[in-house]
């Protein structure tokens, strides 16, 4: 079966806004979708219809994910669609895509290069040493002062994941006025402080300096 054919044959099954995103091969496409809807079909064709319609080269054309499965998944399909060219398209995680630039671009990033990955105990552990320096009274209930600390760094993670530094959050947070907020802004604040004194970073550290560097500096990989 053609590359046409196939890409045909898959199109058909897409409800009306799949294939609106589909045939939109210019410009930004924001999807909503649930698990298993369908998601990753839609940007598989959408990159498959970006190379049928235009003069685009596969190793111009960046597809990420947030899990390896996810990345196997559209490789695997795409490859399903258009053959052996979907192994010449970048198809990866955040994460990957984000280590391989610091790599690549070590001098655009000294806040990650030199300094040491801190693994998920010793980030326990310091979170502990933050609530407990910072004296939150919320977050660090008298019976039970570790009571928030995965909390703590469940919700930092999400906060980098959406590129909010702690100074943006501070500044959320006091317009909030919302007491344990602004606890967890400062806590957020003091971590990143401690993280940068002892030359570590996390692993949503890489999403966010990449980000930094990209929002700085938009031609360095031109």
């Amino acid at each position: 079966m053609t590359f046409e054919k196939r890409f045909k044959e898959l199109f058909k099954k897409l409800n009306k806004e799949q294939r609106e995103a589909v045939e939109t091969i210019e410009g930004p496409v924001f999807v909503v979708a649930g698990p298993g809807t369908g998601k990753t079909t839609v940007l598989t064709l959408r990159v498959a219809n970006i190379l049928k319609k235009t003069d685009m080269p596969p190793d111009a054309i960046l597809a990420l994910t947030f899990s390896d499965s996810g990345a196997a998944a559209m490789r695997r399909k795409l490859a399903a669609i258009i053959g052996p060219t979907a192994y010449r398209v970048n198809i990866s995680t955040f994460h990957s895509f984000a280590n391989d630039l610091i790599k690549t671009y070590p001098d655009k990033f000294p806040r990650i290069i030199g300094a040491e990955h801190i693994e998920d105990l010793a980030v326990r552990k310091l979170m502990q040493e933050v609530i407990d320096e910072t004296k939150s009274k919320i977050l660090r209930p008298r019976n039970a002062p570790d009571y928030y600390v995965a909390k703590c760094l469940a919700a930092i993670k999400e906060l980098k994941r959406e590129n909010f530094s702690p100074e943006k959050f501070k500044k959320l947070a006091m317009k909030q006025g919302i007491e344990k907020t602004k606890e967890l802004a400062r806590v957020y604040l003091a971590y990143e402080k401690k993280l940068a004194k002892r030359r570590l970073y996390d692993y949503e550290d890489m999403i966010m300096e990449v980000v930094r560097v990209l929002e700085r500096d938009r031609n360095f990989l031109l």
